[in-house]
This record gives structure tokens, C-alpha cells and sequence, in this order.
């Protein structure tokens, strides 16, 4: 094996010295110069269910339900039918009779019953609605009784409530349903 000479030494530690004088400067700007990181797009979901509804002053027609959330949903309300007389500041109320005081549509095909609950049968894309759930909900007659000289008119409530569609475990817990095939509510036995 050969021994180095000194001027070959001196020239490989000065190449050396060369090579890493351009490699570190070159290395550390690579490093901290790379592009602005991605940020996460998540957004936190949100399902805020609107009524739509026309309403003439003695029916209301066309009730359905529209999504304006972030991410799909399935919706479900309830109906309050009430006679109200307002008295001074006292409001009475009684419960009217279907068929005698008013009239209500068939449940829409899309929907079905559980409990004090109407459901939709289908998540709800947003910005998409509901098929009409009661096409129409009408007072037979106005008033629809006189009490002791106090008119008593018909007072429908709608109250609505949404819950996103995913997980499907998540609203089978929250509501007494089940998610079949094609992500379909029904009810639970």
C-alpha cells in the first residue's frame, strides 16, 4: 500500500473542504425553502333543516323540508294541531278532531311514521329537499268553533329535526330507526 504524500493529502482535504463548503449551503436551502404546507380542508358538519310550506290563511299545502347544511342528512318533524282562541293575553287551546274540525292529506310515500315522529325515508343531499310530506293540512270551516262567543281557529305547528347521514350507527342510536340497503330508514320494531 502506498503512503500519500503531503501535496496529495493537502489536495484532497482542500476538495473535500470545496465540495462541502457548496453541499451544506445547497442542502440547508433545499430544506427550508419547500413550499407552503397544505392546510386541512375538514369543516365541522352542520345540518340545519328549513320548512317550506305555503300557507293561505286556511291551508297549508306543500310541506317538505329542505337541507341547508354542509353534508347529507336525514330529517324528521312532528306536527302540533291545535284550535287556539286568543283571550286578552290568555291563549286557550284544545285539541281538534281530524275529519270534523280539519283535514289532513295522506302521508307522502316517502314517509312513514314512528311514534309522535314523521320520517323521511332518504338521506337529503345539501341544498336538496324532502318530497312533500302533507300536500295539504285544512281548517273545514272558520272558525272552526264557537265556544261561549270565543272563535277558536286551527294552528298548525311543524317542528323539524336533521341529523347527518354518516355514520349510519349514529342515527340508528339517536332515533328509534335502522338504515337498510341503500341507506333507506325504516323503523325499528
Amino acid at each position: 500500500m502506498k503512503r500519500m504524500n503531503k501535496r496529495t493529502l493537502v489536495m484532497v482535504s482542500i476538495l473535500g473542504l470545496m465540495v462541502l463548503a457548496i453541499a451544506l449551503p445547497l442542502t440547508l436551502g433545499f430544506l427550508t425553502s419547500t413550499p407552503h404546507a397544505l392546510e386541512n380542508q375538514f369543516s365541522k358538519p352542520y345540518v340545519p333543516p328549513v320548512i317550506v310550506e305555503a300557507f293561505d290563511g286556511e291551508t297549508k299545502s306543500a310541506i317538505q323540508f329542505k337541507n341547508n347544511g354542509n353534508v347529507s342528512a336525514y330529517i324528521r318533524a312532528a306536527l302540533v294541531i291545535q284550535a287556539k282562541a286568543k283571550v286578552g293575553e290568555d291563549i286557550l287551546a284544545y285539541h281538534p278532531v281530524s275529519g270534523t274540525d280539519f283535514t289532513l292529506s295522506p302521508l307522502g310515500s316517502d314517509w312513514f311514521k314512528k311514534g309522535d315522529y314523521y320520517y323521511y325515508k332518504y338521506p337529503v343531499a345539501p341544498g336538496n329537499s324532502t318530497q312533500v310530506m302533507f300536500s295539504q293540512i285544512k281548517a273545514l270551516k272558520m272558525p272552526i268553533k264557537t265556544v261561549r262567543g270565543i272563535d277558536y281557529y286551527l294552528n298548525v305547528d311543524v317542528a323539524v329535526q336533521s341529523i347527518q347521514s354518516l355514520p349510519a350507527a349514529a342515527v340508528q342510536q339517536a332515533w328509534p330507526v335502522t338504515v337498510g340497503t341503500g341507506a333507506v330508514l325504516a323503523p325499528t320494531p
